[in-house]
């Protein structure tokens, strides 16, 4: 360098410098200069050879400046402003350029150049600024001028040298290009990425010029590579101006090798192809330019700008298609027959890309909403889609179907299928004959022509499947009806039968889904029903098969389809026979599926013939075929046989590549999840008609198969493994479905399955367990499904409608089975009230699923029924009843869901019926049966015949204990008559409901036949169900929990089978014979569940019982035990002898009964039938009755007994209020239903009080005037804190001799007496309790059969009484409702009315005195008033007895150390009888004494003694003590009684019989409920440690009046509106003559203390029964409407009414009517109330001001008194009763 230097210095000291430093040598010169200078990288060196030959004068009179263009100006405002880079700068040569000159010209251009070049290639070693930059870079836009200038105006002719200049100018651009190229990709300051930008355009501009005859390729290629840079770096997704420019950089490659393009899909314009690029070389330069388009698409697709990807991703699609039609038509890949590698694979990828580019555009169309060019992009995808040999391999062997599955190349294809097909049928509603894709077959790329067929198929096969998800829509209907069409014309019988075959099973599957109604598939087919199932015998039977060989091996699988359909057609149109032919159906899948599943047998690729049709009758098109197999088969032309070619039928292996889905025989393919989900409905059609064998029998076939191809079945395997085992639990083989269950449970650890079925498994297996009574285990269970539910991600926002819809309802599917899962433990836990809440959850989830089901249908109007939970008359109050009721009727299953109906239905059904069972159990029928019809009217939507039945013999058994024996009847019938002769279960069930209702007619011959005949039933269903079971497991693979299965049951039914023994047994009580004995046994074997154990308890300790009333039958000393009066206690002074050895038996079996009674009661108190834990309540009363005759009495028997009493009383009402409680707070306690039920929450009351704040100060009374919002939100934290401890005593209530043992009664005050009455079920026995405070119980059991007969005069049974009761209150009734027809001027007709009524009072006022006559007779003084009687008063009378019968016992015996001493309160209640009283009166007292001394040994000859004289002396004895007591006894101030009926009597007017009649009475439910009440006092006073309560005080200024509401009470309107008014001023508020809303009604009962009804009924049209019971407090009520306190009797069942919804509700005093009353006497009655109670303003003010009570006058005294102002002083003034405690005003 520094010799190069120094001769350019001695050349610039020559005198001759000018002359010697120019020209071509001197230029020469400076190139091998700066040749060295480049190769030292000195910049500055270079600078300086740069300046030497830029001042090299090439002619004197030529410029060395060009003009300037400033081509990087325009790039400099590129961000602002678009550039159109198309047009070329102007570029003027200079003025005097000679053609000599123009190659010195060019190596002076290229100094600047190489100048750039060697800073660009070192720019970080640059020291200079951004300005010194700029001027290099000037220098060099300056050159490149010169040199476009230079090119644009060419030479005539070319040189050597010319050509040698040039190549040295074109490597220095090349070199510039890429060291420009290379900086632009890497990280840049932004002014200096401006500047390599702006001389990278410029290049490009200078490279154009370059492209002249002597270009290459290459300098295409590098100016298309400048041009994509530009266009990448220049790309900016968030800005339109740089998309605009990337966009026109890329259209500009495209016209530098002549093309054209616009917005089309096609390529429509010329190809001009530069001359000195070849076809191989233009076709990659446009696939180049397709990829860079497509490249800077997915840029701006990756940024969501989808509509600024549109047009590169169109050029990149039209361009690659472009590419590849060029390749081809060149044939420039193929080299001697031989593909060239590489270029192979880039042409290759291309065309794979292809596919997925027209993709990317239909989805940015569908983005931008352009449906019409997405379907168009979208079908392009499809036909660029490259079909392959080893593809068309795959469709041969697996089938068109399921190599979507295992082929995994072509899942991108199935999509885009998916949404073509979708956008055709649903959004752009194409005709049917346009959605097929079928015309696209010439389109397609594919290697062989023959193939053509399996890829048409393969697509248009896919677009049948991708419009399953629609098919609820009608255009969806229509395209698949020609898509069936279409696949069908493609595949004949001759050549591929299995692929037809197929088709021809989605036609059955077409039709039916599909109503017939809406599309005809068989008249767009142009074929009948008997030519389908002709078809597709033909092509199943098919000899040759063509080109299906390979798919030989899956004819049985499709036979086995084929019989399913049929089975599942035949129910779909309820056919005559629909059971027997969908039975034979099945009987064929089976015996088609045997030699697949049996090891020993291997299906053949022809099996033997079966049928496909049977007898059958179908509408429409679907009419009775003949057999398929003996109609003629339409037969193509004959042709010549020929030996099939390879390529003809292929049998190549498949690829590898895919991984099989299921494997059978060797590894082949084939997709069973729609034969394993036609299997399952298959087998809930069989459990439809009740064929249990055959269910079980496809059950077990399922599992068998899934399990031969476990390692891709794992989730079905588990799914038919758990159903198996389910449906043993169902059917009562504990123990089978124990062994299923634990071997599932390995395959569960293993983790192999997925969530859903894990969680089904948990589920299920908590319901097994809790079944079997393993609460712990079970709650486990539960408890780790419960934690695995959460893990699940919500699907149901994303894909299709269909999918979303799904994935909603699999979601609320298990929502539901979750509750229920729930409720089952609960029960278990004897949680009754738990498990019912529960049980409605899974209720409301499962009519949620139902009702996302329906969305899919068209809407219908749901026809309008009756329900329970509408009082009567509540019309216009709307329906009332539970949530998630039935809301519309379920159809046909569809396609879009594959049977996930019936599994919603049959869910929905096993709920329904669950519910039924737990209603009926808690002893309310009305809910129990409306259940049971909602299940009926489910059953019957879907066509289950054995569901049907199933739900109506729940009604008819519901119905039977309600006494509706007729109506009972008539269900049983049709229950009997849905099962038809199938038998099972259900059918036995009914036998055994028939068998009841024999009894209850007293038919029992009849009734032993049909528990016979069930027996024989279940016993011979379950020896051919064993048959099916096949062998059973090895104890090994029971699994770690096989113990709790050890002991299992596996009979068929044991409980039913149990119940069945029992009832033969009992029938057979009288006879004791070897059948007798056999039935014993064989009920002692059964396997006990602890529900079966307690039956069978309850069953022997009848027997017991029963053998005990023989002893007293055979005995003679014994036999008046039964008929004599027996009270509790009878003390005793002396020792008891032991009795004689009968007595001692009697005393045995009496003992044995007791136990068996009290561990009956122990096992049903909580969660056991309502009637049957009353039932063992009164036999134990009976029993220990009883003992107290014949053995040794205890000292809490009295209590025992009278707490018994009042646990029988109201059970169903104890039950309820559980519930009740959970509802008083329904706006705090609501949650969503899909949060699943906790084990740790017991009750959502508890929970809720949680979102409370509590007040630290004292609550205001709920009961005062100024009861505002604010004082309600402060008062509701205590108010719940008192409904929870309601809800707590409740749960903790026992029924264990320990807690009814204890007093309950010493916290009410003295002055009140609780009273309990009692009838046994045989109506033969009363009994008669009275429970004071601080004293002993007193029990009187009272025969009310024997006592009063005569030959002359009858005795007045119980019956009898209430049929005379009915009568009187049916004629009341009528003659009430008579009374607006009789006019006032008919004298006659009111005489005769009027008469007819006063009769009707006195036949009612006889009636009770008769009732207290003949049934209580001496012993109604156990009703007297309470009073203060002296130790000496007793002690008196007891000597005056005693002498007595002393002087009247004829056979005393001396030696008799027994001493007969009567009890004190025994004999206090004895002094209260009149000595007036009746000689039958005095007479049952002496045979009372008379039976005292013979139980207790004291011989006693009483055919001697003289009763009438006994009489005599005894009423002297009565005389003389009244006389002596005058004055000695004081009855208590202010004494209230209460009366506790049970169902039996509630009905009878106790309050007016004449014992008490005028005395203060109310009625209560039980003893609870009167303590409850005295606990809200408490609460209303602030005082819960209050120990003395003895009233409530009601503020008579905050009461609310319904006055008149129907308009038609005018005369009881104008008796009390001016009053009404008047109490207005002080406070009140009201309706008159108006309906109120319910609203109103329920903000009166809940914030006022009075409310007053005067108004037809009791209200129950203006508010409905649940909102009263659901009130958290309730206002003091009068209901003075006709029967507001009836209570209606439900046979076995506690009564139903008005009165228990109130109490339920709070309320603490309720005043109602028994029955129908006339307006004028009630309202006299009312009238007289409030006057008793000085309900005027002035009262009311002066009591406000008042601190003292301010009435001593209670409102049951009240209307104690005002009972004898009526007319008709019974029919009306014993008709209003009261309930509750007494309150004051």
């Amino acid at each position: 360098m520094r010799v190069l230097a120094d001769l350019h210095q001695r050349a610039e000291a020559r005198p001759d410098r000018n002359k010697f430093c120019s020209g071509k040598a001197f230029l020469a010169f400076c190139e091998y200069w700066l040749g060295y200078a480049k190769k030292s990288g000195d910049l500055n060196a270079l600078d300086l050879v740069a300046a030497v030959m830029v001042s090299v004068q090439i002619q004197p009179s030529q410029s060395s400046t060009a003009p300037k263009d400033e081509p990087a100006q325009a790039l400099h405002t590129l961000e602002l402003t678009q550039v159109d880079v198309q047009s070329d700068h102007p570029t003027k040569a200079p003025a005097s350029l000679s053609e000599k000159a123009h190659p010195m010209t060019l190596a002076q251009a290229c100094v600047p150049i190489i100048q750039a070049t060697a800073v660009y290639e070192d720019l970080e070693a640059f020291a200079g600024t951004d300005e010194d930059l700029q001027a290099r870079i000037d220098a060099v836009s300056t050159a490149m001028a010169s040199l476009r200038a230079s090119f644009a105006k060419g030479k005539t002719s070319i040189n050597e040298e010319d050509v040698h200049v040039e190549m040295k100018m074109r490597k220095a651009l090349e070199r510039l290009r890429r060291v420009l190229v290379k900086y632009v990709g890497t990280p840049l300051i932004a002014s200096r990425a401006r500047i390599a930008k702006s001389l990278l355009v410029d290049l490009v501009l200078t490279l154009e010029l370059c492209l002249n005859e002597r270009a290459t390729s290459d300098d295409y290629t590098s100016l298309l590579d400048t041009l994509f840079v530009l266009a990448r770096t220049t790309l900016s997704p968030l800005d339109p101006v740089s998309t605009d420019a990337a966009y026109l950089f890329l259209t500009r490659a495209t016209t530098v090798i002549g093309l054209e393009v616009d917005s089309s899909h096609d390529y429509t314009s010329a190809v001009r192809k530069p001359a000195c690029v070849t076809l191989e070389v233009h076709a990659n330069f446009i696939r180049c330019i397709s990829g860079a388009f497509h490249n800077l698409a997915g840029v701006l697709y990756q940024a969501e700008r989808f509509g600024y990807a549109i047009r590169f991703l169109r050029h990149g699609c039209v361009l690659g298609g472009l590419a590849l039609v060029l390749a081809g038509e060149g044939g420039f890949l193929e080299v001697d027959g031989e593909m060239k590698e590489k270029q192979t694979e880039v042409w290759r990828q291309l065309r794979e890309q292809m596919t997925r580019r027209w993709e990317l555009l239909g989805v940015c169309y569908s983005r931008i909403a352009d449906r019409k060019l997405a379907y168009d992009a979208f079908v392009r995808s499809i036909c660029t889609y490259t079909f392959s040999d080893a593809l068309i391999d795959a469709i041969r062997t697996v089938g068109p179907v399921d190599v979507f599955r295992v082929f995994t190349g072509i899942k991108q294809l199935g999509a885009v299928i998916d949404r073509v097909t979708y956008m055709a049928a649903c959004e752009l509603t194409r005709e049917p004959e346009a959605v097929s894709l079928k015309y696209i077959g010439d389109n397609i790329v594919i290697s062989r022509k023959e193939h053509r067929a399996c890829a048409v198929g393969l697509i248009v096969e896919r677009q049948l499947q991708s419009l399953e998800g629609s098919l609820w829509k009608e255009n969806a209907q229509r395209a698949g009806a020609s898509l069936l069409r279409d696949a069908l014309g493609l595949y004949d019988v001759e050549t591929r039968p299995v692929r037809r075959a197929a088709t021809l099973l989605q036609c059955l599957e077409f039709l039916y889904y599909i109503d017939k109604a809406g599309v005809d598939l068989l008249a767009t087919l142009s074929l009948d029903w008997d030519q389908l199932l002709s078809e597709l015998d033909t092509a199943l039977n098919a000899q040759d098969l063509g080109y299906d060989t390979e798919l030989a091996r899956f004819l049985p699988f499709y036979k086995a389809t084929a019989h399913l359909w049929l089975a599942l057609h035949a129910h779909r149109h309820q056919e005559p026979r629909q059971s027997e032919i969908a039975a034979s159906h099945i009987q064929e899948v089976c015996r088609v599926l045997r030699p697949i599943i049996t090891p020993s047998t291997a299906p053949s690729p022809v099996a033997k013939k079966s049928p496909l049709a049977v007898k059958s009758s179908r509408k429409g098109a679907a009419r009775a075929p003949t057999s398929a197999m003996k109609r003629p088969v339409r037969k193509a032309p004959p042709r010549t046989p020929r030996k099939p070619s390879e390529k003809q039928h292929p049998r190549s292996r498949l690829p590898t590549s895919p991984t099989p889905a299921t494997q059978l025989d060797g590894g082949r393919y084939y997709n069973f999840d729609s034969l394993f989900n036609l299997l399952r409905m298959g087998i809930d059609l069989m459990g439809f008609f009740a064929h249990v064998i055959l269910k079980v029998q496809l059950l077990h076939f399922t599992r068998r198969l899934s399990e031969m191809c476990l390692e891709n079945a794992q989730d079905e395997y588990m799914i038919s493994s758990i159903n198996l085992a389910y449906e043993y639990l169902k059917l009562g083989k504990l123990k089978k479905a124990g062994s299923i269950f634990n071997k599932t449970l390995t395959r569960f650890k293993t983790g192999v399955v997925s969530k859903e079925t894990r969680l089904l498994f948990l589920l299920r297996h908590a319901e097994a367990l809790a079944v079997l009574g393993y609460v712990e285990q079970s709650s486990t269970s539960y408890a780790e499904a419960a934690v695995l539910a959460k893990e699940f991600v919500d699907e149901s926002k994303e894909g299709s409608s269909t999918k979303r819809t799904r994935a909603r309802i699999e979601k609320i599917e298990r929502a539901a089975l979750a509750s229920h899962a729930f409720s089952e433990v609960q029960i278990v836990k004897n949680n009754p009230a738990v498990a019912l809440e529960a049980m409605l959850q899974s209720l409301r989830l499962w009519n949620r699923a139902l009702t996302s089901i329906e969305r899919f249908d068209v809407p219908a109007s749901a026809p309008t029924e009756s329900n329970p939970f509408n009082t009567p008359g509540n019309e216009s109050a709307g329906p009332e009843k539970p949530d998630g009721l039935i809301a519309t009727r379920l159809r046909q299953p569809r396609a879009a869901f594959k049977g996930l109906e019936w599994r919603i239905a049959l869910g929905l059904l096993e709920t329904l019926l669950s519910l039924s069972e737990l209603y009926f159990s808690r002893g309310s029928p009305r809910e129990a049966e409306y259940f049971a019809e909602q299940a009926a009217e489910l059953a019957g939507s879907i066509n289950g015949p054995a569901m049907l039945g199933c739900a109506l013999a729940r009604k008819g058994e519901i119905q039977l204990r309600m006494g509706q024996l007729q109506e009972a009847y008539k269900t049983l019938v049709k229950a009997a008559d849905a099962l038809g002769n199938r038998e099972g279960p259900d059918l036995a069930d009914v036998h055994r409901l028939y068998a009841d209702l024999h009894t209850r007619d007293m038919k029992d011959e009849d009734a032993q036949k049909l528990c016979s005949e069930a027996t024989a039933m279940l016993e011979d269903l379950g020896r051919r169900l064993s048959a099916v079971d096949g062998p059973g497991l090895r104890r090994s693979s029971m699994g770690l929990q096989s113990s709790i299965y050890a002991n299992a049951s596996d009979l068929l039914a044991p409980e039913l089978l149990s119940s069945l023994l029992r009832r033969h047994i009992w029938l057979l009580r009288h006879e004791l014979g070897d059948e007798y004995q056999v039935l014993l046994t064989k009920l002692s074997s059964l396997p006990k569940s602890t529900n079966m154990q307690a039956e069978e308890q309850l069953l022997l300790a009848k027997l017991t019982l029963h053998d005990a009333y023989e002893h007293f039958r055979e005995d003679i000393f014994l036999s008046s035990v039964t008929e004599s009066v027996i009270t509790l206690p009878m003390s005793i002074l002396g020792e008891k002898g032991s009795g004689s050895a009968s007595t001692q038996d009697v005393a045995r079996l009496l003992n044995d009964a007791d136990s068996l009674f009290w561990a009956n009661l122990d096992a049903i108190a909580r969660r056991g039938k309502a009637y049957q834990v009353r039932e063992t309540a009164i036999y134990i009363a009976s029993v220990r009755s009883l003992q107290t005759s014949v053995s040794k009495e205890g000292g809490d028997i009295a209590l025992l007994v009278a707490n018994l009493l009042d646990a029988s009383a109201a059970i169903t009402l104890h039950r309820e209020m559980l519930e009740v409680v959970q509802n008083k707070f329904p706006e705090i306690a609501t949650g969503d239903d899909l949060d699943w039920p906790s084990l740790r929450d017991d009750a959502k009351i508890t929970r809720s009080m949680c979102t409370i704040r509590r007040q630290h100060a004292p609550s205001p009374s709920p009961f005062t005037v100024d009861d505002d919002s604010g004082d309600e939100a402060a008062d509701l934290p205590s108010l719940m804190h008192y409904w929870n401890t309601v809800r707590d005593k409740y749960m903790a209530k026992s029924l264990s001799v320990t807690e009814l043992s204890k007093s309950r009664v010493n916290s009410l005050p003295k002055h009140w007496t609780v009273i309990h009455i009692s009838v046994t079920d045989d109506k033969n026995t009363m009994f008669v309790s009275r429970q004071r405070a601080s004293q002993k119980p007193l029990v009187f059991c009272l025969p009310l059969k024997g006592r009063r007969e005569s030959e002359e005069d009858e005795h007045l049974t119980f019956q009898d009484a209430l049929d005379e009761l009915t009568e009187i209150v049916r004629l009341n009734d009528e003659t009430t409702r008579q009374a607006v027809h009789v006019r006032k001027q008919d004298k006659d007709a009111r005489a005769a009315w009027w008469a007819d009524r006063m009769a009707l009072d006195k036949r009612l006022q006889e009636l009770l005195e008769n009732i207290e006559f003949c049934w209580l007779g001496a012993f109604k003084t156990i009703l007297s008033e309470p009073a203060e009687v002296s130790s000496d008063v007793i002690s008196d009378l007891r000597n005056s007895l005693e002498r007595v019968f002393r002087h009247s016992l004829v056979s005393q015996d001396k030696k008799q150390k027994t001493r007969v001493c009567i009890d004190d309160p025994l004999l206090q209640c004895f002094s209260m009888l009149s000595p007036k009283c009746r000689d039958e009166e005095l007479e049952d007292l002496v045979y009372f004494i008379l039976d005292l001394y013979q139980f207790h040994g004291v011989s006693v000859a009483i055919a001697e003694v003289d009763v009438d004289q006994v009489v005599v002396d005894l009423r002297t004895a009565l005389e003389e003590h009244s006389a002596k007591s005058r004055g000695r006894v004081r009855p208590l101030e202010d004494n209230h009684t209460f009366l506790v009926l049970d169902k039996n009597v509630q009905g009878i007017p106790w309050e007016s019989i004449p014992t008490l009649r005028g005395r203060s009475i109310s009625r209560i439910p039980s003893l609870d409920f009167l303590l409850d009440r005295l606990d809200m006092v408490r609460w209303q006073r602030h005082d819960p440690h209050e120990n003395l309560v003895d009233r409530v005080d009601v503020d008579a200024g905050n009461a609310f009046f319904v006055l008149n509401p129907s308009g038609d009470l005018t005369a009881t309107e104008k008796r009390f509106s001016r009053w009404l008014e008047k109490m207005k001023t002080v406070g009140w508020e009201g309706i008159t003559g108006q309906a109120p809303s319910e609203q109103q009604v329920v903000d009166a009962l809940c914030r006022k203390h009075l409310f007053i009804y005067f108004g037809h009924g009791g209200a129950e049209q203006f508010v409905r029964s649940h909102k009263v019971r659901h009130l958290p407090r309730c206002a003091m009520t009068m209901l003075w409407g006709c029967s507001s306190g009836l209570l209606k009797g439900m046979g076995d069942f506690d009564r139903v009414g008005t009165p228990f919804n109130y109490m339920l509700g709070g309320c603490p005093s309720l005043i109602a009517n028994l029955w129908d009353v006339t307006d004028r006497d009630i309202d006299k009655l009312s009238q007289a109330v409030f006057d008793e109670l000085a309900l005027t303003p002035e009262h009311v003010k002066s009591a406000r001001s008042s601190d003292h009570r301010r009435s001593q006058t209670s409102v049951v005294t009240a209307l104690a008194r005002s009972r004898e102002v009526c007319k008709l002083k019974y029919l009306t003034g014993a008709s209003p009763v009261i309930y509750g405690i007494p309150f004051y005003l």
